[in-house]
């Protein structure tokens, strides 16, 4: 397979929005699963970002991706205070694996969000 391009991650998460997906990094124990919430784009500091939420089902973890040239970065963070945890990482697009999985259902009480379109 032809390594990763920001144009085919972002083609990824769009066609597997809502459903279950697994990200690795290639040579590494990184592992995380979860499925894909939601993918939109996002202005930082004039800069055009394309971010995505993975909900991992850990109560309190948040994570999100955000998709730039070359590479995709990973957000995790949770807690508060003295037990709280932030870990940023980047994963170079040689390096990253993507793995769609079954589709996940949208839990009670949450509506659908609008498709994302590239332009």
């Amino acid at each position: 397979m032809e390594p990763w391009k920001s144009l085919s991650v972002l083609d990824f998460l769009i066609a597997h929005a809502r459903q279950r997906i697994t990200v690795r990094q290639r040579g590494t124990s990184l592992r995380l699963t979860g499925r894909l919430a939601d993918v939109g784009d996002r202005n930082a500091c004039s800069m055009e970002l394309v971010e995505a939420e993975l909900e991992l089902g850990v109560p309190g973890l948040l994570c999100a991706l955000t998709v730039h040239e070359h590479s995709i970065l990973i957000h995790l963070s949770g807690g508060s205070g003295e037990a709280s945890l932030f870990f940023p990482t980047s994963i170079p697009y040689a390096d990253l694996v993507l793995e769609g999985g079954d589709a996940a259902q949208p839990g009670p009480g949450v509506a659908p969000s609008a498709p994302f379109k590239r332009l």
